[in-house]
């Protein structure tokens, strides 16, 4: 277990929400899932997949 990468994500999550960056939460994501396409498609259309990243 990454104990530095999962305190990266509590601290992400812990930032209020109109301080989060999106972009580096997508990061997060393609380094937890390694799907390079979900990634891709997240950043285009971040403004619309906010709840997605968050979730």
């Amino acid at each position: 277990m990454d104990h530095k990468f999962t305190e990266q994500i509590k601290q992400w999550l812990d930032t209020p929400e109109a301080e989060r960056d999106y972009t580096v939460c997508a990061l997060y994501l393609l380094k937890l899932s390694g799907n390079r396409i979900m990634y891709f498609n997240t950043v285009a259309q971040l403004d619309r997949k906010r709840q997605f990243v968050e979730y």
